[in-house]
């Protein structure tokens, strides 16, 4: 487990890169708590933002000025009257997973969330292929599953059901899903034509994303890798909303017509973005992509937030035995408890809200927030993805060890104390 030392020496570090991308860097007085570490880091994030909207006040929704470019960070951008025809050029999340591998980058389209990406594609995908066969969990994330029995009247969703062989049949992989990715079994025939994998859970080249793409290439599958960006690569200060959908291609095996394919659905996916009016915010973008350090320290945070999370479920299932439902996910992002008693909504939002309360007055880095990530513990209420209730979350930060087991005890406690 990393000691408070090493901890505050990996956020100073954090905090450095966050600097260097300011235009007038400046000297802060060294993280000395985790507090510290909180306040500066949003602080940097949101003069970081404030200096990139003064420089280019020009900026403007309609683009009066008739300026035909701009550069943010490592990213260049164009577009004309309301971003409808926004271009962005600029490094993927994914740069060293994807170099890595057999795939090729065909066409990546930012937008401005993760939900905006994946229901844009939903679109594009019914747009271009017709009636489609979505072969997921029914573990899924919530809301895309959502979605899909709104609004998408042609797709088609089969749950944990039969793969049929189809080449409009698209294999859902999320990363939200409580199951072991690697376990897709040998790829089969025609069993699919098209892989989409929801990737926000994991690390940009977290190592089962990298077992997926690696069943894609052997399959000859070509992938589409949609992504909220707030959430695990923003350093924990969600910088922006910012979601992604990143078309790839095996680099051997893959036919003329799927290209093809991937081409109109690349053309759809555009026109989505840009009828529904879901374009990325330039200022959202985030300017430390491109710094060296970046990649070792994002990695650094989601496999220390995956180990704390394992630590504080394991303790509690220890701590609380018959006392509570634990459950454990295989990204690591977060675990759940759950009462004998059903809970609705309401009776959740309440007592994830109590739980962050009592270990925040304790003074411990807790509070009640959606999403995780953070460098603070994230506690809310949550849908049970397996039956008709609410649990409540707890995303663990990449705290010190002795913290996280800290913060571990005192959930038990208010647990066997309140429920």
């Amino acid at each position: 487990m990393e000691p408070t030392a090493a901890y505050l020496h990996r956020k100073r570090q954090e905090i450095a890169l966050f600097i260097r991308c300011l235009a007038r860097p400046w000297l802060a007085a060294p993280a000395r708590s985790i507090e510290d570490v909180i306040e500066q880091k949003f602080r940097l994030s949101a003069e970081l933002k404030a200096e990139a909207l003064l420089d280019r006040w020009w900026l403007t929704e309609t683009n009066w000025t008739g300026r035909t470019g701009a550069r943010i960070g490592p990213f260049e951008i164009a577009y004309g009257y309301q971003r409808a025809d926004l271009v962005i050029r600029g490094p993927l999340p994914y740069r060293a997973l994807v170099c890595s591998t057999d795939h090729d980058v065909h066409y990546a389209s930012y937008t401005s969330s993760g939900m905006s990406a994946m229901a844009a594609l939903l679109v594009a995908l019914e747009r271009a292929l017709g009636a489609v066969h979505l072969l997921a969990s029914p573990q899924c994330y919530s809301e895309t599953l959502e979605f899909i029995r709104l609004y998408d009247r042609n797709l088609s969703l089969h749950c944990g059901a039969g793969e049929a062989a189809s080449s409009n049949s698209v294999r859902l992989i999320d990363s939200a899903r409580a199951d072991d990715p690697s376990r897709l079994g040998e790829p089969r025939g025609n069993a699919c034509g098209l892989v989409l994998v929801d990737t926000s859970c994991w690390g940009a080249d977290a190592a089962p994303l990298g077992r997926v793409l690696a069943w894609c290439a052997k399959a000859g599958l070509p992938a589409i890798l949609v992504r909220s960006h707030t959430k695990l690569d923003s350093l924990g200060v969600e910088y922006g909303r910012l979601g992604s959908a990143v078309f790839i291609v095996p680099r051997r095996n893959c036919a003329a017509s799927v290209r093809a394919m991937l081409e109109q659905l690349a053309a759809e996916m555009g026109s989505a973005v840009r009828l529904f009016g879901v374009a990325a915010d330039p200022a959202h973008l985030p300017p430390f992509w491109d710094s060296e350090s970046w990649p070792k320290l994002s990695a650094q945070r989601s496999a220390f937030i995956v180990r704390n999370n394992l630590y504080a479920a394991h303790a509690l299932q220890s701590d609380l035995a018959d006392a509570a439902e634990i459950g454990t996910y295989h990204h690591g992002a977060y675990f759940t408890l759950g009462a004998t008693q059903d809970w609705d909504q309401s009776t959740a939002w309440q007592i994830a809200g109590a739980v962050a309360a009592q270990l925040e007055q304790e003074g411990l880095p807790a509070r009640h927030a959606g999403s995780f990530g953070f460098d603070f513990v994230g506690i809310e209420d949550f849908p049970d993805p397996t039956r008709e209730r609410r649990l409540i979350r707890v995303a663990m930060a990449d705290l010190p060890g002795a913290l996280t087991a800290r913060i571990s005890e005192r959930i038990a406690a208010w647990w066997r104390a309140n429920i």
